[in-house]
């Protein structure tokens, strides 16, 4: 699959390391992901599902972004 952005805007709940890893695993190129994540649950096994493929996981502490 040709994916360059995959963005997630509060889905944070019932999108696990699992879709993913399934996503990454399928990129034929390198990929950002832009996640908007509601911190209702722990979005850490994203973080080391995106780790397991060389991503980076960066938070901006400095606000909130309204939807």
């Amino acid at each position: 699959m040709d994916v360059a952005l995959i963005t997630l805007a509060g889905g944070g709940s019932y999108i696990t390391e699992r879709t993913f890893t399934a996503l990454r695993g399928g990129a034929r190129r390198s990929m950002w992901v832009s996640a908007f994540v509601l911190w209702t649950v722990s979005y850490e096994p994203v973080v080391r599902a995106l780790a397991a493929h060389g991503l980076r996981t960066t938070v901006d502490p400095s606000g909130t972004c309204p939807q």
